[in-house]
């Protein structure tokens, strides 16, 4: 009885403090697409990590399409900017920490940037990013969110139910524009990608002819997932890379790592079977968009970082991945690239097995063959 009347209590006090927001804010809920000559200026708020950055890219591309003569920018980390420095499709790159409190006054002095419209490109955090669109852009701008609840529209003058219908977020990302944009129903085809530099290319190319190594003709392994969770213990990376080498005797295996990682990637060498000469070890590099065009070079990338498999689909690199649970590899999945994925048996840790993971490469590895010979009879 106590718990249901708290709860009552509850939830009459955040609707009142909706009301309230309401007020305060006067988001004025719009129906109708917008004209692509009324807008000038854009802001895309995604100022998380390296991987989600790349899932957007296509949203930004297809805007610049639908908008050529708008100045587009993009609120964004410092650990993600490093991406979009050489991307022709991004105007003018706006720096946040995530701290609304500290930064307050640096986001509020962007509303002197007037812009037209401002995209959330998260799918979680939809209050607190919210909060941000509202402090940037007033009630001048039309902010634009993917489609959460009704209650939401205090602080977004516009929810795109079509992207929220969309199972990948990379579709996800990409429709929101399109449903907002007059003229975005031209468009249906979500394009991964990411702008490498020649000096990066050309640096990632010489190490490799160092190692002797030849184009797509290796098969590149991470030893570093980027988050704890997703983490696969050394021992598993020690019998599958020996999996690898004894009967891929034809391939090449690339390790390639985080420098914070040093002893892991240390531990595992040392635990490789003896006489191994196709085995070989791209040294750290501090150059993200090195690591893209390293990923670029592979035959098939094999990685425990779900942030890695973005990459694989901006640069078409098949991949084989494992995920914590069902719901993230629906969500995050690769697009438009040949992959296999394989579910953990546990959300708080990798658990699969060395041979599972194996199969999966062999699967893929006849499958991209299979591709080939069909592609050089037509």
């Amino acid at each position: 009885m106590v718990n249901k009347l708290l709860k009552r209590v509850e939830s009459t006090i955040r609707k009142l403090l909706y009301c309230l927001i309401n007020i305060f804010l006067r988001n004025q809920k719009i129906t109708e697409k917008i004209k692509p000559e009324t807008i000038k200026k854009v802001l895309v708020i995604r100022y998380d990590v390296i991987g989600d950055l790349i899932v957007t890219l296509p949203m930004i591309k297809l805007i610049k399409q639908l908008i050529p003569h708008a100045s587009v920018h993009l609120l964004a980390s410092e650990q993600n900017s490093k991406l979009i420095e050489f991307d022709n499709n991004i105007d003018k790159i706006h720096l946040f920490d995530g701290r609304i409190l500290k930064s307050f006054f640096s986001l509020f002095a962007l509303r002197k940037e007037n812009y037209d419209i401002i995209f959330c490109a998260f799918y979680t955090l939809v209050t607190r990013n919210g909060i941000i669109c509202n402090i940037i852009g007033g009630r001048k701008s039309i902010k634009v969110n993917i489609w959460c609840d009704e209650k939401r529209y205090v602080f977004f003058n516009y929810q795109s139910r079509l992207a929220a219908e969309k199972l990948s977020m990379y579709e996800k990302m990409y429709y929101m524009a399109a449903d907002t944009i007059a003229g975005g129903d031209r468009y249906n085809k979500v394009d991964a990608y990411l702008k490498i530099p020649d000096k990066s290319r050309n640096r990632c190319l010489s190490k490799l002819q160092n190692l002797g190594l030849t184009s797509k003709r290796f098969i590149g392994i991470n030893l570093s997932a980027g988050r704890k969770i997703n983490e696969w213990p050394n021992e598993l990376y020690i019998k599958l890379i020996n999996l690898l080498s004894q009967n891929l005797i034809k391939n090449d295996l690339l390790l390639f790592y985080h420098k914070n990682d040093f002893l892991k990637v240390h531990d595992i060498i040392s635990g490789l079977d003896a006489n191994r000469n196709n085995i070989y070890i791209y040294l750290h590099t501090d150059d993200i968009l090195e690591i893209a065009a390293l990923i670029e070079q592979c035959m098939l990338l094999i990685t425990p970082d779900t942030g890695t498999v973005h990459f694989c689909s901006a640069v078409k690199t098949p991949v084989v991945v494992t995920y914590n649970e069902e719901y993230t590899s629906r969500l995050w999945h690769p697009y438009g690239i040949k992959y296999r994925a394989l579910i953990s048996e546990s959300k708080d840790r990798i658990i699969v097995s060395p041979d599972s993971i194996y199969k999966k490469t062999i699967e893929l590895l006849q499958d991209i063959n299979e591709q080939e010979i069909m592609h050089k009879l037509c």
